[in-house]
C-alpha cells in the first residue's frame, strides 16, 4: 500500500518518472545504497521477530507483543478490511508498472492524458504494448472465470450426491 503512496508523490513532487527516481537524489551513490540496505535490513528483522512470535505463540508481534494492536483494532472485519486494502494496493502498484511499460510515463501524467482525451489515450491506442495488455488481461480475467465456474460445479456435485446418499439412506 505505500509503493503507492510513494510512486504518487515521486511523480507529484516533480522528480520525474517513479522508476527513474533514484537518479533524482541528491546523496552520493554509495550513500544511498548504504540507506537502502540498511533500511530493508531493519525490516528484515523485524519481519524475523514478526516471524517468530508467529511460531511461538500463533500470532504475529514485534518486541514480544503478540498480537501488536496498539489501536485496539483486532477483529475480523478490520483483519479482513486490511487484507482487501492490502490487494488493492497491490494491484494499483501492478498497474503503474503496466503503465510506464506501455506508455513510458507515471500515473499521474497517464491520468491526466487519459481525462484530456479519453479515446485518444487509453490502453488501446497505444499500439502493440497496449494489445499486448489487453490480450493479457483477457485471458487472466477469463482463466479466473474458468476456474472459478468448475470449483462451483464441482462443490454442486459433491453436495448433490451427498444429498442422494442422505435421502437414500433415509428411505431405506
Amino acid at each position: 500500500m505505500l509503493a503507492v503512496v510513494g510512486i504518487l508523490t515521486v511523480e507529484a513532487l516533480g522528480r520525474g518518472p517513479w522508476w527513474q527516481a533514484y537518479n533524482t537524489s541528491s546523496w552520493p551513490a554509495a550513500q544511498y545504497a548504504a540507506a537502502v540496505v540498511t533500511v530493508h535490513l531493519a525490516f528484515a528483522l523485524l519481519e524475523k521477530q514478526r516471524l517468530e512470535n508467529f511460531e511461538e505463540r500463533g500470532e504475529a508481534g514485534h518486541f514480544g507483543q503478540a498480537v501488536f494492536d496498539p489501536a485496539g483494532l483486532t477483529d475480523d472485519y478490520t483483519r479482513q478490511a486490511e487484507v482487501r486494502n492490502a490487494r488493492l494496493g497491490m494491484l494499483a502498484a501492478l498497474g503503474f508498472a503496466v503503465q510506464a511499460w506501455v506508455t513510458g510515463k507515471g500515473p499521474i501524467q497517464n491520468a491526466i492524458d487519459h481525462l484530456r482525451d479519453p479515446f485518444g489515450q487509453n490502453v488501446f491506442t497505444q499500439g502493440e504494448r497496449g494489445l499486448q495488455v489487453t490480450g493479457a488481461f483477457l485471458v487472466f480475467a477469463v482463466g479466473l472465470h474458468l476456474i472459478e465456474a468448475a470449483r462451483n460445479s464441482a462443490q454442486k456435485k459433491g453436495s448433490t450426491s451427498g444429498t442422494t446418499s442422505d435421502t437414500s439412506r433415509s428411505l431405506a
